[in-house]
């Protein structure tokens, strides 16, 4: 990655060759007092696999497969409950007393709310690396696409 990751739970994926290339995170900060939801439960840990979508992302993918939600329903159905297993896999890794925490201190609709890395829409592609990411942990529709049509490979594939 580059950096040391922070809130490292578990490594939620690895590459034939063994490897970390997903690692689940912590999906809430502390900063003295202050709780600080975070919106990335997955993160994209491989050099090969961050360096191939780093390249589709500056090519425009992005805007182009949020051009083929708008007009492929089923597409976006799948996402949409991407993004609903997303919030409950977040909620789920929270203790139990930070699931009180945050909702004595007015956090809870961030944290039912927004989806993959933080997102409010269900209709739009905000980052590869986290649908990738999501995909190669648990599934989802968009990562799974992108795989297959661009060919991402991990080391050891």
């Amino acid at each position: 990655m580059g950096r040391v990751p922070r809130g490292v739970v578990a490594v939620a994926a690895r590459c034939p060759e063994g490897h970390p290339c997903v690692f689940t995170t912590y999906p809430l900060r502390r900063s003295g007092e202050k709780l600080v939801p975070f919106p990335t439960l997955y993160w994209l840990s491989c050099p090969r696999l961050r360096a191939q979508i780093a390249h589709l992302e500056r090519d425009g993918a992005v805007a182009a497969l949020t051009a083929e939600l708008a007009n492929d329903p089923a597409l976006r159905a799948a996402l949409h409950r991407d993004h609903e297993k997303y919030i409950a896999q977040r909620w789920a890794t929270l203790t139990d007393e930070d699931r009180l925490l945050v909702t004595e201190r007015g956090l809870l609709d961030h944290f039912r709310t927004r989806g993959i890395g933080g997102m409010t829409s269900r209709a739009a592609v905000k980052c590869l690396h986290l649908h990738l990411a999501h995909h190669l942990a648990d599934g989802n529709a968009l990562g799974e696409l992108v795989v297959r049509r661009y060919g991402l490979k991990r080391c050891g594939d």
